[in-house]
């Protein structure tokens, strides 16, 4: 379960519905987490993907979107220039996360290793818009 409001995922006990545990992010979980081999992922407007450990909601590793830690105002809030407004997606084994909103601001997409984080490749390139 995330909270675009309060900038952190929760995990709840299906029985009873008490929370198990919650994990802060720097800003804004606007899409539920992806559920892959034990681990959960998801993107933040702090420009992260972040990886948790789906039992105990442990950090296990992140990953900035953006080339810096550049923040602006956005939605009467200070975000990443580049924040995380896609949820990620693994196909063939591999996890893919995007992120920005302006293109004039360059959009990076990356391929992830998703048991370490070990970024695979991105478009680094800023190409401006025709």
């Amino acid at each position: 379960m995330n909270s675009s409001r309060h900038d952190c995922i929760r995990a709840l006990d299906i029985v009873s519905g008490d929370r198990k545990w919650i994990f802060f992010a720097d800003g804004p979980v606007r899409f539920a987490p992806l559920y892959y081999r034990g681990k959960l992922y998801f993107t933040a407007d702090d420009g992260y993907l972040y990886c948790l450990n789906a039992d105990t909601g442990e950090l296990a590793w992140k990953i900035r979107g953006g080339p810096s830690d550049r923040r602006i105002l956005g939605n009467e809030r200070l975000i990443s220039t580049w924040p995380g407004r896609g949820a990620p997606v693994i196909a063939d084994g591999t996890l893919y996360f995007a992120a920005s909103i302006w293109p004039f601001m360059g959009v990076f997409i990356h391929a992830v290793e998703p048991e370490t984080g070990r970024l695979l490749w991105t478009n680094d390139a800023m190409v401006p818009p025709t």
